[in-house]
């Protein structure tokens, strides 16, 4: 045995080994077991449908709590119309404005792309 001890008798492994994990043997299946396949559920139209209405009536939910919390009246002047509402309706009314118009300019930015997009139509097809 003499001075070398234990360590010579260990055998030497590579440093590059070391740093790696071992991989996982994979058993193939044997043809005595079925295998199970994986099922997926596309998504249909239905089901976006359901969703939607789901996320809908979140969202009436939200707004009538936000109408009922807000009840005090106020005093509103719209272009030639005075009156008082309460505080969650004249929101309401100032929010279905705004989105009335971000519809109009969409609406016209789609209407625009439109007519490009037939002109364009109309080159590619030639004379």
């Amino acid at each position: 045995m003499g001075a070398e001890g234990p360590a010579a008798q260990r055998p030497e492994q590579d440093p590059a080994d070391s740093s790696l994990p071992a991989e996982p043997e994979v058993a193939a299946p044997t043809d005595g077991e079925p295998t199970l396949a994986e099922h997926t559920i596309e998504p249909t139209r239905t089901s976006m449908v359901w969703t939607m209405v789901g996320i809908g009536v979140v969202l009436l939910v939200a707004i009538l709590v936000f109408i009922l919390q807000n009840g005090q009246r106020v005093r509103m002047r719209f272009l030639m119309v005075n009156g008082t509402l309460p505080l969650g309706v004249a929101l309401l009314f100032a929010a279905l404005l705004g989105a009335l118009l971000v519809l109009v300019a969409g609406a016209a930015r789609v209407l625009q792309l439109r007519v490009v997009a037939r002109r364009h139509r109309h080159i590619d097809q030639g004379p």
